[in-house]
């Protein structure tokens, strides 16, 4: 990625759905421009890509409204 500003995305239910995104985007972050801002679920501390997640410093939260108290 040049030139180009990254695109922010916050990925809720971490270990649902949101586990199968995550599997196809954590590779892909630098070359598709995104930067991971933040993982959403209630139980986040047991979602299967928890431990890379944390190795990459995005922060977590219970809940989509915590979220966006804390970030835009």
């Amino acid at each position: 990625m040049t030139d180009m500003k990254k695109v922010t995305v916050v990925i809720a239910g971490i270990g649902g759905y949101g586990n199968t995104v995550l599997k196809n985007l954590l590779p892909n972050l630098d070359a598709w421009g995104i930067e991971l801002v933040g993982a959403v679920d209630p139980a986040w501390e047991k979602a299967p890509l928890w431990p890379e997640l944390e190795k990459l410093g995005v922060p977590h939260f219970d809940c989509l409204e915590e979220f966006y108290a804390q970030r835009k």
